[in-house]
């Protein structure tokens, strides 16, 4: 028996357009994964130095390593000056030495230095050492000083979802940011109220 053409065509159009929704829907799910991997190389936000997050040593001119020495021989010739410490862990992170910066960073948090940079600051050096519940840890207590410091509660939601995938923790951390400041963005320019509305909608 033969199959009329009419219906044959109607069924083989009938097919083609089941395929191409389908293909369209697994191309749109691509896209949207891709749009998140994509943030995961957002560096995190900090507020005195250049942003980061490959622990990579810089290649110093003289100048530099000379201002380097200086400092390291500030701040062990006079080692309870908090300031000294500080200044040494600022330079090492700017020369993105994050194991010699933490050591600073630490020798001025042991003598008493606590600020919400510092301690944003420090977190980020923990991150480029995948230390990643230290990282959190130095967050929170920026935070805790300063309830409306928007660096630490940036960055504490970037450790929480990227690092430790804690998605719901990290949307918390993200929209009481926005509490404190709508307009806040990634530093990729991305507003951060447009990545937590996209990752709610994501499964």
């Amino acid at each position: 028996m033969k199959t009329p053409t009419g219906y044959l065509s109607k069924r083989l159009a009938l097919l083609g357009m089941a395929l191409c929704l389908a293909l369209g829907l697994v191309i749109g799910s691509l896209l949207a994964n891709l749009a998140l991997e994509q943030t995961k190389s957002l560096p995190l936000a900090d507020s005195q130095h250049s942003e980061s997050t490959q622990p990579q040593s810089l290649q110093l001119s003289a100048a530099d390593q000379q201002t380097l020495l200086n400092l390291e021989q500030a701040a062990h010739k006079n080692p309870k000056n908090q300031e000294n410490w500080v200044n040494l862990g600022n330079a090492y992170f700017d020369a993105q030495r994050p194991a010699a910066a933490i050591r600073a960073y630490e020798t001025a948090v042991s003598l008493g230095a606590r600020s919400p940079d510092l301690l944003t600051d420090l977190g980020i050096m923990y991150r480029q050492l995948q230390r990643f519940e230290d990282a959190l840890l130095s967050f929170q207590q920026a935070k805790a000083l300063d309830p409306t410091h928007l660096q630490s509660r940036l960055n504490e939601g970037i450790v929480l979802y990227y690092d430790l995938h804690l998605k719901d923790a990290a949307l918390q951390a993200w929209k009481e940011a926005l509490r404190i400041n709508a307009d806040i963005r990634m530093s990729s320019g991305e507003p951060l109220a447009s990545l937590v509305e996209r990752l709610e909608k994501a499964p």
